[in-house]
């Protein structure tokens, strides 16, 4: 059962981090993108256009990370409702045996 809880654990963890790393690079693009409509000057947009490319490809890496995270939290919750399973059928054997 310290399993489940550990499992259950990493999965709120995992999520919750993230979900705050999306939001940041998210942050990130708005904050590029207010930027370069802002700026006058071709040298900085640029160089806005440049972090903001760097940025996509940061997001996309994230994104793909995101979407791995996402599969192992997906076998982690098979794996626990797997332990319940097995954890409530030792319980009922129990039970009938008693």
């Amino acid at each position: 059962q310290l399993q489940l809880q550990q499992a259950l654990e990493q999965i709120t963890s995992i999520s919750t981090i993230l979900s705050d790393v999306q939001l940041y690079y998210q942050e990130q693009v708005k904050q590029m993108k207010g930027s370069v409509e802002e700026s006058a000057d071709l040298s900085e947009l640029q160089n806005l256009r440049e972090q903001q490319e760097k940025t996509e490809e940061e997001r996309k890496s994230l994104e793909k990370q995101l979407f791995q995270a996402n599969t192992s939290i997906t076998q982690l919750r098979e794996e626990v409702k797997q332990f319940k399973e097995t954890y409530n059928r030792k319980d009922e054997t129990k039970d009938v045996v008693a």
